[in-house]
């Protein structure tokens, strides 16, 4: 019985340990599509909050917005994987992201953390309803959030 033990944990290892491979084997494109999946869903609450400025929608919408875009901030760095830059050979999907990301990992990483305390800077003051606070901390974060990576580590549009 113990035999029949130790082969089921063995085999329960090498599913598991097969299944998480076969997770991170995402291909380069699939990589690319993941991370301009998150950028589109920034992009999104950017016109959310642009839309308030607008007038239309609510300061907690604002809020939301900025909450979304702080934990994106947080966590989509991590889809910009080597051998995903504009230009590298054998890819199929076109990408804006510059081989200067991965030649500056700790500045494009600190870009991003910019980011991420912008946009809770915005939630923050978001919850002040105050339209021209708000205004003023979104044109921040947009020109040291989102510019602060997209002047260095993006191509040029």
């Amino acid at each position: 019985m113990l035999t029949a033990r130790k082969a089921l944990a063995a085999g329960l290892v090498l599913l598991f340990a097969f299944g998480a491979q076969g997770v991170s084997a995402a291909s380069p494109d699939d990589k690319i599509k993941n991370r301009q999946a998150a950028m589109k869903q920034i992009g999104g609450q950017m016109k959310v909050i642009k839309d308030y400025l607008g007038g239309s929608g609510s300061a907690a919408d604002v809020a939301a917005g900025a909450k979304k875009i702080n934990d994106l901030s947080k966590t989509t760095p991590a889809l910009f994987v080597p051998g995903t830059a504009r230009g590298e050979a054998g890819l199929a999907v076109e990408t804006e992201a510059l081989a200067k990301i991965w030649e500056d990992p700790a500045g494009f990483q600190t870009a991003w953390d910019v980011m991420a305390a912008e946009s809770q800077k915005l939630a923050d003051i978001a919850a002040t309803d105050d339209y021209d606070a708000i205004r003023t901390q979104f044109g921040t974060m947009a020109k040291n959030g989102c510019g602060g990576c997209h002047k260095v580590y993006r191509i040029k549009k």
